[in-house]
């Protein structure tokens, strides 16, 4: 089923890009000390923030909006160099339990977390979720999927606080 969102009023952008610049400047808050930068182009509908984590150091999200969503993504890992069919499986089969983002192939077999939202639906709740999502699916899959993918040259390094 192809999900299709109505084109915003300019009333409608301009609030969305209004939350999402308010979003950014109080970020850090939000997810204490997780946040490492915020930024972007808002005269060009697009912002970024970089997060850091312990599995992966670091998950950096990117949002784009246009006429009718803002889209969001994550570059998850690149694409596997062994045991491809292995990872692409155990990643197809996890993206069944995902909410909000799934996963996704893209340039030079990169996998990405990816998903999109209404304009009109932009909040700071909703922004909130979305990078928790992201962080959250980073964290919890990135181990198996390197270490199948890159099998032998990929160790997962516990930080010193797990």
């Amino acid at each position: 089923m192809l999900l299709t969102f109505s084109v915003a009023t300019d009333f409608e952008r301009d609030r969305a890009r209004e939350v999402i610049c308010n979003w950014m400047e109080t970020s850090s808050q939000r997810f204490d000390d997780l946040v490492d930068a915020v930024g972007g182009e808002p005269d060009n509908d697009r912002w970024f923030v970089r997060l850091k984590g312990e599995a992966k150091s670091f998950i950096s999200i990117w949002f784009d909006m246009d006429q009718r969503s803002l889209f969001f993504e994550s570059q998850f890992m690149p694409g596997p160099i062994v045991e491809e069919n292995q990872c692409y499986s155990y990643l197809l089969r996890k993206n069944s339990t995902l909410n909000i983002v799934h996963f996704s192939l893209g340039l030079e077999n990169a996998i990405y977390l990816v998903g999109s939202e209404p304009v009109v639906g932009v909040t700071e709740l909703k922004l909130d979720e979305i990078v928790g999502a992201i962080y959250a699916y980073s964290e919890e899959f990135f181990p198996t999927a390197m270490s199948i993918g890159y099998k032998g040259s990929y160790k997962y390094k516990k930080s010193k606080n797990s």
